[in-house]
């Protein structure tokens, strides 16, 4: 009998379009809004010009453009073009028509799209209500904290601005709405400050913002515990907007405003059109008669800058590294409050600088070899900072204070988190807060200290910690704006949920946010409790984030410590730092961000969802913390971690203590400790994870793990990447960044196997990138007697490890059991004789007895205190180790967050970062083979000497995402180098097979490969420093391959229709085995052509990409016929 040969087709239309991400917005309740006023606004839609007075240049007005900015059908059944921020959001199917609907019945949600540059435009869609009061139309977005928005009900329509975590209402209509019957048609149209609303093409509402209106921005779909339908989304131009255009290509400048004008901003929609080499356009505030004044500027040298002219010679005051195209709008802001000027683009500060030389005057647009158009300019009085004296000590009492007093004594305290949001604090400050007051408010600090003179804010008196309790959507209860040489200690800080666990209005307990306007350094969180009512809360406990381009590749804060906190009861993360990238919209993935990062000792127990997630890292530390009990809420498919690091490297994680994690009811992950996606180099050692519904510890995309001499059993090993004990998978979520998994080492581990169905050791694969330079040796492994389906090692398809050895397995009988690829071994010798791995390792009987306990434990000290002891006896498996304590009290109990090493000989120097002269007191205890741990020796006290300060992190430079051995496929490939650590950097040589391709005067020092053949390749950096120091990179070696895919130019879309008449060149053929990846066993093997091959077709306009696959196959898995509906 002939076996049936399907014959299908796929067609696959991709459009390359920008896609935007920003953060989920507020949707709370309305309030008062006190926005400043605006002192001058100019749209230039109106006649004429005349508020400008034209310096010189060509200036007028001129059409800005209109016509259709976006549209999306949803026909598609995606979402492709908007960025999902929160919700659960799907196509369905109404009356033959898809739509996009939202079903999730409480809380948030939000999707985005469009670019910060759109200015005047209409807004509309179809929209169906399921259920719920709260749909939104949200339009000139510029982030989660300034928008507008349309709340929509089927009785009202409400426009709402969205101030920081206020909303005051701009206008409202009360009478029929949405409709759960039929779609109903909502337009807003925008232009300047006034707005228009149509329901079904009927104006219901026309109403003004004379209160420093949003501009331009994106747009959103949204909800509050709404279930409802989108479709039909549409963005139109305006048909009448102008802009005010300098033609003259050797440049202008243009002026007006007043000459008393003293504490303000300037925001301005800024379209380069022709840029020269030495061009450069922006703004100038408190500008001069004779032209001086600060300039905000951007120069196409690829900087922005503020320039103080002052009798016509410019001083650069502050600059950071940005690139403009032509005929891109962006939103330029330029801030002079008092001493302090302040640069912004698309919404983020990247520039700031300090200067009294002009303290009024009025405002001009100029620009230099550069023609340019402006829109929608708007100066808004700004409100200098209080400024405190410095080295002065505030009090503050929510039970006897008073704002009206100084501030400065105890008996003349302060009373609000207000009073001291307002000021900006100098080095040496210290704020103390009343223990045992509350505050319902929130608290914002500003200021910088010195390393010298630190600013602190702790508490003051005796009682319970003083607590602050807040609901700040999008914010933090304590919010820290640029802190440098801070200490917040002692403080408990409540966060108040908007709703159960959702993202969007998420309020975070310690908010600190950075921008990249300098690098800031010297935070210090340390002994606070922060906490909100349940784990199923929409809280994050302490988040230090930062708002940068990602194409900046600069450190932007160092030395932070988070020590000693108690988080528990909150939502999404105890501990964490991340990164927004303001250019791409998208999470920063940088694995410079953060340096000499300490997070140590803390307690973060009963989460919804994550632990502690350090990201954006290096040359940092998570040590002696303990994370249990997290994953406790259902986080809508969101696996949660109790430790883990991800985009980081050179780091480690030590002596840390995770235990009882679930999974958040996603079905994968909860796992205790985790090494993510592109990271490098990142050491996990000492630490100890136990009964985890996911696997002990686990790795995703990554180079250069170590996980060595840890403990862990008792872990379930519930989720995707395997039963382990410790689980090696390659995930990853980006891979353009990171895939694969090379060079990981596990060894001298003490493993116990003791849930049924698990293994000590797994791996498994994922479409990603390969395994390779993977070595597995020298551990412990215990399968305990009378567990079932356990055995040793489970290696999966598609992955590849090295090396296999020297591990001690004890088991009852001294059994063995492993696999590899799915066959199963059942003796040692079986399976080193198939797969060659264990040829060293041993296998021996189960030992459940203790070491004895040891003696004479001795101190001796040299600076550093060095322990020596006796060696205990062990009737069993013997002495593997022994393990050393440390604290403060002679009464502690021993564990892994007092714990400072282990070692193999009987003695011990304790380096783990002691103080000077010190009394410390010590305890020792054995640990033998099988994991069993002797009593602990008493107390031993010691007292440290002179201890050296801790040397400067090691210079690096590599590559910040190729790496060894990479196959690059393109016939052009860009490259920049991650350097840490260094001085300042005259110049960066780019050598490539030992020939310079560059020299790199400019930061961040990217550039394009362009003529390398194919084969092999070595690229190298070598780094000069203005002080004659040179580093070099190590070498690595490439792989260029750049066959091209070769695709049709066509003028007109083809007809997705299933036929392939109008598709005439073959881009790409797969018929090869390489190109078979196995999902069902046994089928490569059997593999041929008539089994299943394929052909592509290819074409491309200016707007999308085309795609059409030809697909045989023997046995077709789709339960699709219908190539419409694929």
């Amino acid at each position: 009998m002939r076996k049936a040969i399907y014959h299908r087709l796929v067609l696959i239309m991709m459009a390359l379009l920008l896609m935007t991400m920003s953060v989920a917005g507020a949707v709370t309740v309305a309030s008062a809004d006190p926005a400043d006023p605006v002192l001058f606004q100019d749209n230039f839609d109106d006649a004429g010009s005349n508020s400008w007075t034209p310096v010189n240049g060509a200036w007028g007005k001129n059409s800005g453009g209109a016509g259709l900015l976006f549209s999306e059908d949803f026909e598609s059944g995606n979402a492709d073009r908007w960025t999902n921020n929160a919700g659960n959001w799907s196509s369905v199917t109404d009356n033959t028509y898809k739509a996009y609907k939202q079903t999730k019945e409480e809380g948030a949600s939000e999707l985005l799209a469009g670019e910060l540059s759109w200015t005047d435009y209409s807004l509309e869609s179809d929209i169906k209500l399921t259920s719920g009061a709260g749909a939104m139309l949200k339009f000139r977005y510029q982030d989660g904290q300034h928008f507008y928005f349309l709340y929509l009900s089927d009785s009202y329509i409400r426009l709402v601005k969205q101030v920081g975590s206020n909303q005051p209402w701009i206008g409202s209509y009360n009478g029929p709405s949405l409709d759960t019957s039929r779609f109903v048609n909502i337009k807003v149209d925008a232009q300047g400050s006034n707005f228009k609303v149509y329901r079904d093409g009927e104006l219901v509402l026309n109403v003004s913002d004379n209160n420093a209106p949003y501009t331009s921005g994106k747009i959103g779909l949204a909800t509050w515990a709404t279930v409802v339908a989108f479709d039909n989304v549409k963005v139109s131009g305006s048909d009448s907007n102008a802009v005010y255009s300098q033609t003259d290509a050797g440049g202008g400048e243009s002026r007006t405003g007043q000459d008393d004008w003293k504490n303000y901003s300037v925001q301005t929609q800024i379209k380069p059109n022709e840029i020269a080499a030495d061009g450069s356009a922006g703004v100038t505030l408190r500008r001069q008669a004779n032209g001086d004044g600060y300039r905000m500027l951007y120069s196409e040298s690829g900087k922005l800058q503020i320039v103080k002219v002052e009798g016509g010679v410019e001083t650069t005051l502050g600059e950071a590294a940005f690139t403009m195209s032509s005929g891109t709008s962006y939103l330029l802001k330029g801030l002079s409050a008092g001493k302090f000027l302040e640069l912004y683009v698309n919404g983020s500060k990247l520039v700031t600088a300090q200067d009294t030389t002009f303290a009024s005057g009025h405002i001009s647009l100029w620009t230099v070899n550069v023609a340019a158009s402006y829109d929608n300019v708007v100066v808004s009085k700004e409100t200098p900072p209080a400024l405190s004296d410095g080295n002065t000590t505030y009090y503050v009492s929510s039970s006897t204070g008073d704002d009206t007093n100084d501030g400065l004594t105890e008996a003349t305290a302060w009373k609000t988190m207000g009073k001291i949001s307002g000021m900006t604090f100098l080095p040496g400050d210290r704020i103390l807060l009343k223990s045992g007051d509350t505050w319902n408010e929130k608290l914002t600090l500003k200021g910088s200290g010195t390393k010298e003179a630190p600013i602190t804010i702790t508490s003051f008196g005796t009682g319970d910690k003083p607590k602050i309790s807040a609901n700040s959507p999008s914010s933090g209860v304590v919010l820290g704006i640029n802190l440098s040489h801070w200490l917040i200690q002692g403080l408990a800080v409540e966060a108040i949920p908007s709703s159960a666990l959702a993202w969007g209005n998420v309020t975070n307990g310690i908010l600190i946010r950075y921008d990249n306007s300098r690098v800031h350094e010297g935070l210090q969180i340390d002994g606070n409790e922060v906490f909100s009512a349940s784990p199923n809360t929409n809280t994050n406990g302490i988040v230090v984030t930062a708002q940068v381009p990602g194409t900046d590749f600069k450190e932007i804060a160092n030395n932070i410590i988070i020590s000693n906190n108690s988080v528990h009861d909150l939502g999404w993360y105890g501990i964490t730092t991340s990164g927004w990238d303001n250019v791409k919209q998208e999470e920063l993935r940088s694995q410079l961000s953060y340096g000499n990062l300490y997070v140590v000792g803390n307690e973060v127990v009963n989460m919804g969802n994550q632990g502690i997630v350090v990201q954006n890292a290096h040359d940092s530390a998570i040590e002696r913390n303990i994370v249990r009990a997290g994953g406790q809420a259902n986080s809508n498919g969101y696996g949660p971690g109790g430790l883990w690091y991800i985009a980081s490297r050179d780091s480690v994680v030590r002596f840390n203590e995770v235990s009882e994690m679930k999974d958040s009811e996603s079905g994968y992950d909860g796992a205790g400790i985790n090494v993510d996606w592109y990271c490098d180099n990142i050491t996990v050692e000492y630490n100890y994870t136990h009964d985890n519904k996911g696997n002990g510890f686990t790795t995703m995309s990554n180079r250069g793990a170590k996980i060595n001499n840890n403990k862990v059993e008792g872990n379930k090993g519930e989720q995707g990447n395997g039963k382990g004990q410790i689980a090696l998978g390659s995930f990853t979520g980006r891979p353009d960044l990171s895939t694969g998994l090379h060079d990981i080492e596990v060894a001298g581990n003490t493993i116990i196997v003791d849930v049924a169905g698990t293994n000590a050791i797994n791996s498994s694969s994922n479409p990603y990138g390969f395994y390779s330079g993977n070595r597995i040796h020298s551990n412990n492994i215990v399968l305990k007697s009378g567990v079932t389906g356990t055995s040793v090692f489970n290696i999966g398809q598609d992955t590849l490890i090295d090396a296999i050895n020297n591990n001690r397995i004890y088991s009852e009988g001294s059994a063995f059991r492993a696999s590899q690829f799915g066959t199963a071994y059942d003796t040692l010798a079986s399976w080193q004789v198939a797969t060659g791995f264990d040829m060293e390792s041993q296998v021996a009987e189960v030992d459940n007895s203790a070491p004895a306990a040891l003696q004479n434990v001795t101190a001796t000290v040299n600076g550093y205190v060095q322990l020596t002891w006796n060696a205990a006896s062990d009737s069993g498996s013997g002495i593997n180790h022994y393990n050393i304590y440390r604290s403060t009290n002679p009464d502690f109990t021993p564990s892994y967050k007092n714990m400072v090493g282990e070692s193999k000989e009987t003695s011990f120097v304790d380096r783990e970062r002691p103080e000077s002269n010190q009394t410390y007191f010590y305890k020792v205890e054995a640990e033998d083979f099988n994991g069993n741990n002797g009593p602990a020796s008493a107390a031993l006290s010691a007292v440290t000497g002179q201890i050296p300060g801790v040397p400067a992190p090691a210079k690096v430079v590599d590559f910040t995402i190729l790496r060894e051995d990479d196959t690059v496929r393109t016939a052009e490939f860009t490259v920049t180098p991650y350097l840490a650590n260094f001085g300042d950097i005259a110049k960066v040589e780019l050598y490539g097979d030992g020939q310079r391709l560059a020299e790199l005067t400019q930061h961040p020092y990217t550039y394009t490969v362009k003529g390398l053949g194919k084969g092999e390749h070595t690229l190298q950096y070598r780094v000069h420093e203005q002080s004659g120091a040179v580093t070099e990179s190590t070498a690595i070696n490439i792989n260029k391959q750049h066959d091209a895919l070769r695709s049709v130019s066509v003028s007109e879309a083809p007809v997705i229709d299933g036929n392939l008449g109008e598709w005439t060149s073959v881009g790409f053929e797969m018929n090869k085995a390489a190109q078979v990846k196995e999902m069902e066993k046994g089928f490569k093997e059997s593999w041929m052509p008539e089994k299943l091959s394929g052909k592509g077709y290819t074409s491309w306009d200016s707007n999308n990409l085309y795609l059409a696959v030809e697909i045989t196959e023997e046995q077709h898995n789709l339960a699709i016929t219908n190539a419409a509906d694929l």
